[in-house]
């Protein structure tokens, strides 16, 4: 307001009261010092408003369900950029945001243990990530749609050992490799978590395995090599040989194979 009044009256001396040109003068100059300063006066403010409204982008907002975000928005008020969600239930997801949704690099943690570590696309697990679970399994593979993991993938298992291969629904199936904590290693067809189709499956001993499976189990023509290179050839069920083939010598029964 003193700003301003003193313009008035400034304007009023130049331009309506009679005086010497010199009074003239020093008046126009002290009015265009103070329109000088009131324009920095101006740029300073709209500079420090500018800078506030950014700082103001970064802010934490509390949700009628419980949620609590803190991070970056749009102009809508969606998450947008980087930010961390603490979920009412205890999970929390940081990384990046597009419109209120999961997209980019992020890290969810999950309250009963474990966490994903990877790609998101509209707020579901996409592209390439880990997944770590809570018994200390460790996945990583291509998900798609969400938790789902279908494609080729590699298990490292707490215990020990370790599976590369085909994925559907984030169980072998398919094509892959799964070696034991005590040396078996297994090659060949995979369904629904169990080896199934044609394989070869190595004993510690040396001793092997080739031919055909079902759930886990020796199931139809196969050959079993014991260690000292005695060959079975024979019909399967359920992990035994009903039926020898070749004039293979009976009795010569595979060994237990690791589940």
């Amino acid at each position: 307001m003193g700003v301003c009044w003193l313009i008035k009256n400034l304007l009023t001396i130049i331009f309506f009261v009679p005086k010497p040109f010199f009074l003239r003068t020093f008046a126009k100059n002290i009015f265009l010092l103070m329109k000088t300063k009131l324009s920095f006066v101006l740029l300073l403010t709209a500079l420090l408003i500018s800078q506030l409204g950014q700082a103001q982008k970064v802010r934490t907002m509390k949700y009628r369900n419980g949620n609590v975000y803190t991070g970056e928005f749009d102009e809508r008020t969606r998450q947008s950029g980087y930010g961390t969600m603490i979920y009412a239930n205890g999970d929390i997801y940081e990384g990046n945001w597009v419109k209120g949704k999961q997209n980019g690099e992020g890290v969810y943690k999950y309250a009963t243990g474990g966490r994903y570590e990877g790609n998101w696309v509209d707020g579901k697990m996409e592209g390439k990530g880990t997944f770590y679970y809570a018994n200390g399994d460790v996945l990583t593979a291509e998900f798609t749609d969400g938790e789902k993991q279908t494609g080729i993938g590699t298990f490292t298992y707490a215990k020990g050992g370790k599976y590369d291969g085909d994925l559907v629904d984030g169980v072998p199936d398919g094509e892959g490799t799964r070696v034991w904590p005590n040396g078996s290693t297994y090659t060949g067809g995979w369904k629904d978590g169990k080896m199934s189709g044609q394989g070869e499956y190595v004993f510690p001993s040396g001793a092997r395995y080739v031919g055909a499976w079902l759930n886990g189990k020796y199931h139809g023509e196969g050959k079993y090599t014991d260690v000292d290179g005695i060959t079975t050839h024979a019909i399967y069920e359920n992990g035994k040989a009903v039926k020898t083939l070749d004039g293979a010598e009976e009795g010569n029964k595979p060994a237990q194979t690791e589940e």
